[in-house]
């Protein structure tokens, strides 16, 4: 009886106890779906970074759920921000992708629509911290206007550029570009994605957009060819001039006043955290933990880097405290640099070009 009730004993202390093993995050995720928000229709930049996290990350979430990508394109990805704060379930089945200049918006208060608050949003990070990159003026070599000189001058040519919509980032850099550094530019909005806009440059319906540059690598790498029918004009979102092309100006060099310059720098921040991913708030504090370690354990799992270097998206992740730390950042601008955002941002432009 004493060897039996040893032996059992030994047992029992050798086998861990049922608390040890059991993971109730890895329980409350296996077998489910989790819901990929996507901002924009399919084929732009957002799309393209979401579906190749979606591909990859079930692997680095305990329970590995499948992860189901839905594009909620409207509103410059208000509609998807706006879901994914209010609608969405805040039980860690739900996160996605929206516009990089949401937070701005939301700082600025230049939109009654605008239903959350950045500072609330469980941020899980950005999938590149900008660095390497830009946000460019895209434009066609043959369009009326050419040249930056000629959209200089104000009796000159103007050059048509196709943007998605109010709140946007590719809408408030056009705005930016015609009314603090004075380019001659006409502003169509209304376009559903980032690849709507392409086909209507390639069509010739308007002459230029406004894009980050990476992601015309994965989209269009055709217009980058040095024989390609299209040229930058203007570069956003950087401290210095791109290496690739030394003779581009920053937009900050052609701004002379001090207060120009810190709108410009106020303007410049979502390409601080160009591809944000946010999940509702208030998500429990264990999935949330899981998620932003996922999100963050993915940017460095091989096959992800394999599959991103061939698609040319920049893999240089932030996480979500960085995120929230700009967006701090954003809150300390002078009132003054606020309300002549908010302004700019409150302007309406026409829908798109037919």
């Amino acid at each position: 009886m004493i060897r039996s009730l040893a032996l059992a004993l030994a047992v029992g202390l050798a086998l861990p106890s049922a608390d040890v093993r059991a993971n109730p995050v890895a329980d409350f995720y296996k077998g489910k779906q989790v819901q990929v928000i996507v901002g924009y229709g399919p084929g732009g930049g957002y799309d393209v970074y979401a579906r190749l996290l979606a591909r990859h990350m079930d692997r680095h979430i305990p329970g590995n759920p499948t992860l189901v990508v839905q594009n909620m394109p409207g509103a410059a990805s208000l509609i998807a921000a706006n879901y994914l704060y209010v609608r969405a379930p805040r039980d860690g089945t739900s996160f996605g992708i929206i516009d990089r200049g949401l937070p701005l918006m939301a700082i600025v208060k230049s939109n009654p629509q605008v239903q959350f608050d950045p500072m609330k949003f469980t941020w899980l990070g950005s999938s590149s911290n900008g660095a390497t990159d830009a946000f460019v003026l895209m434009t066609r070599k043959n369009a009326q206007a050419r040249s930056l000189d000629d959209i200089r001058r104000a009796n000159g040519p103007k050059l048509m550029v196709g943007v998605t919509g109010k709140g946007a980032t590719d809408t408030e850099v056009a705005k930016l570009l015609r009314d603090i550094v004075r380019l001659n530019i006409q502003i169509f909005a209304g376009y559903r994605s980032g690849n709507d806009i392409n086909l209507a440059v390639d069509r010739g319906e308007v002459d230029a957009r406004p894009t980050t540059y990476t992601s015309l690598f994965s989209t269009k790498p055709d217009w980058l060819k040095p024989d390609g029918n299209m040229h930058i004009l203007v570069v956003m979102g950087r401290d210095t001039r791109m290496p690739e092309y030394p003779n581009v100006p920053l937009v900050r060099e052609l701004v002379a006043d001090p207060k120009d310059r810190d709108l410009v720098d106020l303007a410049d921040m979502p390409f601080r955290a160009p591809w944000p991913w946010a999940a509702p708030p208030d998500i429990p504090a264990d999935r949330a933990a899981a998620l932003r370690e996922a999100f963050l354990a993915v940017s460095k799992d091989p096959v992800y880097i394999n599959e991103a270097t061939k698609l040319t998206l920049d893999v240089t992740p932030m996480d979500g405290e960085e995120i929230l730390g700009m967006i701090r950042r954003a809150t300390a601008f002078s009132p003054d640099v606020l309300e002549r955002m908010r302004a700019l941002q409150n302007e309406e432009v026409p829908t798109e070009q037919r």
